[in-house]
């Protein structure tokens, strides 16, 4: 992949979600930086849209004890797919 992806998530735009071909990077989301290689990552997105159309998505890795929960506003949904696209096709999978 010759670009980064980047998607501000969060009820704020406080998480900073990177992806680089190689890893899911989220930045904000605990006070250390999450590194996630992808093959160790499986993604879900919330069947519904929230009430104020913004979008929630899932992580799960066995690299963290829970799964990771973002929140999208609503402009940043459109960037978070693009993301999650190419999540998939760098071989991460979904539950």
């Amino acid at each position: 992949m010759s670009e980064k992806i980047e998607v501000m998530a969060g009820p704020k735009a406080n998480v900073k979600c990177t992806f680089d071909g190689e890893a899911l990077e989220l930045t904000g989301y605990t006070a250390a930086i999450v590194h996630l290689p992808v093959a160790d990552v499986n993604v879900k997105r919330k069947k519904k849209p929230e009430k104020d159309g913004g979008q929630v998505y899932y992580f799960v890795t066995r690299l963290l004890s829970s799964r990771v929960e973002l929140y999208l506003q609503p402009s940043e949904v459109a960037n978070m797919e693009k993301l999650v696209e190419a999540l998939l096709a760098a071989g991460a999978g979904t539950f």
